[in-house]
């Protein structure tokens, strides 16, 4: 069976049912094959609460001196 008559297949019994769970549940499947084609490497975005950790753990990073200045990045960047 090529493509184009499994996509009339399924039309076909898309329209043809009442099952709403059925319905939703394929959406969901298409939904979530969508994202993998938009986003290959499934990565999720961060939330806001991951994002404010990030940024508080940066800002203690800098204020406790745990930090690389672009110069010396430069320097070991030359050594690898």
């Amino acid at each position: 069976m090529d493509i184009q008559a499994i996509k009339l297949e399924l039309i076909q019994y898309l329209l043809n049912t009442d099952k709403e769970s059925l319905l939703q549940k394929v959406k969901e499947l298409v939904l979530k094959e969508e994202r993998k084609v938009n986003n290959p490497d499934n990565r999720t975005p961060f939330t806001i609460e991951q994002l404010n950790a990030k940024l508080e753990r940066a800002e203690e990073d800098y204020n406790s001196g745990r930090i690389t200045t672009d110069e010396d990045l430069a320097k070991e960047i030359e050594t690898w």
